[in-house]
């Protein structure tokens, strides 16, 4: 999945720069663009939706590898997104006592 490399980057490292000023009693640096990489992954799977509504609107119902896709990425999708606002709230809430 496109990005999906990116972001999990990007959280690794925030998550280090989080607990190295929560250790430090410092103010984190800024968040890294976690909201930008994690549309792109939602657009990557927004393509996937589509291109399923279009299998079934042809009467592809069966197990093909769009309809795997996006049941996988589903569920990645939620997780994700969680992922996105739990790291966000530390971030802030770390600034808002740094």
């Amino acid at each position: 999945m496109p990005e999906l490399e990116t972001f999990v980057h990007q959280v690794s490292a925030l998550l280090e720069q989080l607990a190295d000023s929560a250790e430090q009693e410092s103010v984190p640096p800024p968040l890294p663009n976690l909201e930008g990489t994690l549309q792109k992954i939602q657009s990557y799977l927004q393509g996937l939706y589509t291109a399923r509504l279009i299998e079934l609107a042809a009467a592809n119902r069966g197990h093909t590898p769009i309809r795997q896709a996006v049941l996988d990425y589903s569920v990645l999708d939620m997780e994700l997104d969680q992922i996105f606002r739990r790291v966000s709230a530390m971030h802030s809430d770390l600034v808002r006592v740094g």
